[in-house]
């Protein structure tokens, strides 16, 4: 039947009946045992590995998880997102098991301390976090080896539309992990999570693909040197507006705190639910009284934010 948007709820109209089984714990570690599988499936079809774009891109995924350079004002995506997709397109699933890897655990590291008891109780999320990594990147780095062509100018024009569906395989796997766990977690629906959550991420995930996609020209064009200069201005750039984010970050903070503050300081009238007047026929409250006290303390802090 149909059921118009102002009848629906806050709890999902319809769930799949595998939702009542189906686990956070368990979607987490089926995730993390394809993750698995498909590691083993691309380490055999892999002929050779370039250790040196390896070495690169850990140490840029770890500098820029560690520095936190993030990108789009909701500051969840790292520069790390671009250069696991660089990671997929020029050294395969290797290179994307290490550099997920690395991300992973940079990650953990610079929000909790390093103990092995803290790593066993949150092993799990560590491996779920990096089986969603090497599954968005699976299709370009299968995908790549297939082409048997250098990532040059020259051969860009005419993989145009893979590298374009690459970066749509990237970038749909990678939320629709994370949506779907949302989802399973919380018992809602997929589609209202996708909606409602992650609706525009994709976008934002395809213009991280594009960047990474640029990494890798440089690199396979102009080796390690042309890589590394490559990157640098994107580090110094965000470096460089770090003071300006933070401030904003600060005043919004600061904004919240003043709001929460007036809305606890503003004042409240007693009102007496027995008492009504009537007003052309209708019944309203009668206001009793007010206290005179929280006035007086409402408008002094108000003159005061008025004031800086």
């Amino acid at each position: 039947p149909h059921v118009s948007a102002d009848s629906l709820g806050d709890e999902p109209v319809w769930l799949p009946r595998w939702y009542g089984w189906l686990t956070d714990t368990l979607l987490k570690s089926l995730i993390f045992i394809l993750a698995i599988l498909v590691t083993a499936f691309g380490f055999g079809l892999q002929q050779s590995v370039d250790w040196s774009a390896i070495v690169a891109l850990v140490t840029l995924s770890a500098v820029a998880q560690v520095l936190r350079l993030r990108f789009f004002a909701s500051g969840d995506l790292s520069l790390a997102v671009a250069l696991l997709f660089a990671a997929a397109l020029l050294t395969g699933v290797p290179g994307l098991a290490v550099v997920s890897l690395v991300i992973v655990l940079t990650s953990f590291l610079g929000e909790h301390c390093l103990t092995l008891e803290e790593l066993w109780r949150r092993k799990l999320i560590l491996g779920h976090d990096w089986a969603i990594g090497l599954l968005a990147g699976f299709c370009p780095a299968i995908l790549m080896p297939l082409f048997s062509v250098e990532l040059t100018l020259s051969f860009l024009p005419l993989l145009l539309a893979p590298f374009f569906l690459m970066m749509l395989a990237y970038s749909y796997t990678g939320v629709a992990l994370i949506a779907l766990n949302v989802s399973v977690a919380t018992k809602t629906s997929f589609s209202q999570v996708w909606h409602d959550e992650f609706y525009d991420a994709p976008v934002q995930y395809m213009l991280m693909s594009l960047i990474g996609l640029c990494l890798a020209v440089v690199y396979t064009m102009f080796g390690l040197t042309g890589f590394f200069l490559a990157v640098l201005p994107i580090f110094v750039l965000r470096l460089g507006q770090e003071p300006a984010i933070v401030k904003m970050m600060q005043v919004e903070r600061l904004s919240a705190f003043l709001g929460q503050q007036l809305r606890s300081t503003m004042p409240i009238p007693v009102v007496h639910e027995q008492l009504h007047e009537t007003v052309h026929g209708t019944s309203i409250p009668a206001l009793l009284e007010v206290d005179k006290a929280r006035i007086e303390r409402y408008l002094t802090f108000r003159d005061q934010v008025r004031t800086g």
